[in-house]
């Protein structure tokens, strides 16, 4: 190329080039430095974009889950103190059946142990149609899917027994009194059959908590960690990395400004013969 060409200064556009170039890369790093992003726009890595929506979505989806499963736990963990309180009753119930059903007690006793008895079983039956969890009651006799995936099909149901409509406390609450200590003996069952009941939907409570809900919690926190490592991987800038860019970037536009100027001067050398 000679130098004496002025039409077209082919040096200066060749830097001129080169220097846009390097601009652009410039501004692409100060961008990931300033937003911690490796991926600001789809163009820098349209595959990586693509990878770390799903993998976005995918953690979001199992956040909620995660927090389904909690709110689960929390839901049957008040389900589990209202029957434990249930429990406490009937244990005192149980007492004053025994006492009731003794030969030796009076009539007033047995009346008195009695009033104790029905008060007791109007406790049970408030507790089990007031227990509620945002605002809806919990012992209705429904069963209820939770979900607790990411996936429609990530589900697990459950049954909270309507205590007031269990056989043996209808039977109870229909009582109206002791007649006499075969009478309160015959309360016995009926107590028992109720415990059961109660015993048996207590541990079932407590195995969903310990080994669904809980279990299901830990297990999703694992996976959320491990796909939010990787999307990390693909979408965070690395700024040790982009540091070290913006440096060499920034020097190489300085370098190219400086030798636009001198390429621009180039042409001008072909001036010198006009005069």
């Amino acid at each position: 190329m000679s130098v004496m060409q002025i039409n077209n200064n082919i040096a200066a556009l060749r830097a001129l080039r080169h220097l846009n170039f390097t601009s652009e890369n410039l501004n692409r790093t100060l961008s990931r430095l300033s937003s911690g992003l490796k991926i600001v726009s789809a163009a820098d890595d349209p595959a990586g974009l693509i990878i770390s929506e799903q993998l976005r979505s995918q953690i979001s989806s199992l956040k909620a889950a995660s927090r389904n499963a909690s709110e689960a736990d929390h839901y049957f963990g008040i389900a589990e103190a209202a029957l434990d309180e249930v429990n406490r009753m009937l244990v005192d119930m149980r007492a004053l059946a025994i006492h009731a059903a003794n030969g030796a007690t009076s009539q007033d006793q047995r009346d008195a142990d009695f009033l104790a008895f029905a008060n007791a079983v109007d406790s049970i039956i408030n507790v089990t149609t007031t227990t509620r969890y945002a605002g809806e009651v919990i012992f209705d006799g429904l069963p209820k899917d939770y979900l607790i995936g990411e996936e429609a099909t990530d589900v697990v149901s459950f049954t909270m027994v309507d205590l007031s409509a269990d056989a043996s406390i209808a039977t109870m609450d229909g009582l109206a009194g002791w007649v006499d200590a075969a009478a309160a003996s015959a309360s016995l069952t009926d107590i028992d059959a109720l415990q059961g009941v109660v015993s048996a939907l207590r541990g079932n409570i407590g195995a969903y908590q310990q080994n669904v809900f809980q279990s299901r919690e830990r297990t999703l926190a694992v996976q959320i960690e491990n796909i939010a490592a990787a999307e990390s991987n693909i979408r965070d800038a690395n700024i040790a990395e982009e540091t070290t860019n913006f440096t060499k970037w920034q020097i190489l536009t300085q370098a190219g400004v400086a030798v636009l100027a001198q390429a621009n001067v180039i042409s001008q050398n072909a001036l010198k013969l006009l005069g």
